[in-house]
């Protein structure tokens, strides 16, 4: 017998979400997700997932430039970088 629970991930959540990108799930994935549909069953969702749908809907700078501008922020030190969307999600100073 199957799980009651699961964990899903985000991709996995979002072919869910478009019933036209449920072919793309497998068998057993699917049925867990209408199982959750129908209060059978549970699937937990992480908040990294729900922070990966937020980046996917609004089109902001990816998650390994932020968590960098936030550390040159912190410690309140210029970015070594050429790249100017790193620089741009906190308007930091940069050494090039």
């Amino acid at each position: 017998m199957a799980s009651m629970m699961a964990v899903t991930d985000t991709h996995r959540l979002l072919w869910y979400a478009d019933p036209r990108a449920h072919r793309k799930l497998g068998r057993e994935a699917l049925a867990h997700f209408q199982r959750v549909d129908r209060r059978e069953a549970a699937v937990y969702v992480p908040a990294l997932v729900l922070a990966e749908v937020g980046e996917l809907a609004h089109l902001i700078p990816e998650r390994g430039d932020r968590l960098i501008a936030a550390t040159v922020v912190a410690l309140d030190v210029p970015l070594i970088t050429r790249d100017p969307e790193i620089a741009a999600c906190a308007n930091v100073a940069l050494l090039w």
